[in-house]
């Protein structure tokens, strides 16, 4: 649907279409307390936070907003749709766990936001718009077993495990 009403870094992008990634160094823990939440709409408007969630339930989540420039994106619209890229600095998120020669561990999770068109083709969104799951659908690389959904229970991050060449 491409929608999202929102064009100012750091505004509630994800009450609406969105693309996010929640990364973290620290491998160590089951239930990862801080990490960092990086979120970009369909119009390019990112969101960059260090979240600090002790227990890893949201029960205590915190945010601590960074400069939207600290990470680049790019959109790049299609037909009916968008594609995202985030670039993560290793100086930003640290450069991992060794996890083998020439290797380094992250945790993450990536989700998706995506305006229903049925709920939305004749609707005109505004900031005072707000995605729920009668109008949205929510999906992720590894979903949380919530209610409703719910991203930040870091207990359900992946391992990601990347080449020491790719990072700079």
């Amino acid at each position: 649907m491409q929608k999202n009403a929102y064009d100012v870094c750091n505004e509630d992008v994800f009450n609406q279409e969105v693309l996010e990634i929640f990364i973290t160094s620290s491998t160590a823990e089951a239930k990862p307390q801080l990490y960092w939440e990086v979120e970009v709409t369909p119009k390019g408007t990112t969101w960059l936070g260090l979240d600090s969630n002790p227990g890893g339930d949201r029960a205590n989540l915190t945010h601590v907003l960074y400069p939207c420039g600290a990470v680049g994106t790019a959109v790049r619209p299609g037909q009916g749709s968008w594609e995202a890229e985030i670039v993560l600095p290793f100086k930003l998120i640290g450069r991992g766990t060794p996890a083998g020669p020439g290797r380094r561990a992250f945790r993450a999770n990536f989700f998706r936001v995506q305006m229903n068109p049925a709920s939305w083709s004749n609707v005109s969104v505004t900031r005072a718009t707000n995605c729920d799951p009668s109008n949205c659908t929510f999906t992720c690389a590894s979903c949380p077993d919530t209610a409703s959904p719910d991203f930040h229970h870091s207990g359900f991050f992946g391992t990601i495990v990347l080449d020491e060449s790719s990072q700079h």
